[in-house]
C-alpha cells in the first residue's frame, strides 16, 4: 500500500463491493457452434455465504465432507452457460441432479476437470495443479 493511500472505511461500506467476477473459457473442444467455433462456458463467482451453504450440504451427519461433490456443486452454481440446472437440459438426460448432467455432458475426465478448474478460478480458489506446483517448490 502506498504511503499516500487513504485508509477510508467508505470503500468497504454496504453497496460498495465490486461485482462478483465473471469469466469465459473453452473447457472442451468437442462443443462447437454452427460455424465450427468452440463454445465457451461462462462463469460467475458465487458469494461466500453460498459456498458455505454448499459446504454444509456436502457434509454428512457424521461430519464427513465430500470434497468431490463440493467442487462439482460449486462448479454447477458458478456456471451461467450452459446452465446445468436448466429444466429442459435435465429432462433431456432424464436426470434431476445438475451434477449428474454435467458429468454426462462433460463425459471426458479432462473436460470435466477443466470445467471444475475454471469454476474454482473464477471463485478465487486454488486448484489442485497449483497446489502440486507449490509442493514441488
Amino acid at each position: 500500500m502506498s504511503e499516500k493511500q487513504t485508509k477510508s472505511m467508505a470503500y468497504f461500506m454496504k453497496g460498495q463491493s465490486p461485482e462478483l467476477p465473471t469469466s469465459k473459457a473453452a473447457v472442451s473442444n468437442r462443443f462447437k457452434d454452427e460455424d465450427g467455433n468452440i463454445i465457451e462456458f461462462e462463469f460467475k463467482a458465487i458469494g461466500t455465504s453460498r459456498v458455505q451453504e454448499i459446504g454444509d450440504m456436502c457434509t454428512n451427519d457424521k461430519g464427513v465432507f465430500d470434497n468431490q461433490r463440493f467442487v462439482s456443486r460449486v462448479a454447477v452454481e458458478s456456471t451461467t452457460y450452459p446452465n446445468f440446472k436448466d429444466e429442459d437440459l435435465l429432462k433431456s438426460y432424464g436426470l434431476q441432479d445438475p451434477i449428474e448432467v454435467a458429468e454426462q455432458v462433460l463425459n471426458i475426465v479432462g473436460d470435466f476437470n477443466r470445467w471444475v478448474g475454471q469454476a474454482q478460478k473464477v471463485n478465487g480458489m486454488v486448484d489442485f495443479d497449483e497446489l502440486v506446483e507449490e509442493a514441488k517448490n
